[in-house]
């Protein structure tokens, strides 16, 4: 596996944004969307932070799926994301040499899950069950 500890820990960003609690992100409002119902400046393009948890299953990214895979992801956040008024100003370029950004998609790629789906019992209907 390989080594994304200073990436993770802190030289990436991503730990910031992506580390809180059991579903590994801030759960924090970010860079695109809720504004159209909160007419508030700081809002305008803003949604929540999403979970790193199957991050490799989830695509297309970013909140228009404009971005086809975790490599490009990497890529557009490795440039300093996408230029608007409300970018936060915690995202900037991150100046990542290849062999680090190959080896932060291979790291996201160990956050897969590798359970089988779970299968929901059926239950009984209550109209089918006798008083």
């Amino acid at each position: 596996m390989p080594k994304a500890g200073g990436l993770v820990s802190g030289g990436s960003q991503a730990a910031y944004s992506h580390s809180r609690g059991p579903s590994k992100t801030r759960n924090q409002l970010k860079d695109i969307g809720r504004g159209e119902w909160l007419k508030i400046e700081s809002m305008q393009h803003a949604f929540k932070t999403p979970t790193l948890r199957d991050a490799d299953r989830r695509g297309p990214y970013m909140h228009d799926g404009s971005v086809a895979t975790l490599a490009d992801v990497v890529d557009q956040y490795d440039h300093g994301g996408v230029e608007r008024p409300s970018l936060s100003d915690e995202i900037r370029p991150l100046h990542l040499t290849a062999a680090e950004k190959h080896d932060l998609v291979a790291f996201l790629c160990t956050l897969t899950a590798t359970n089988a789906p779970v299968i929901l019992p059926v239950l009984p209907n209550p109209q089918d069950v006798a008083e």
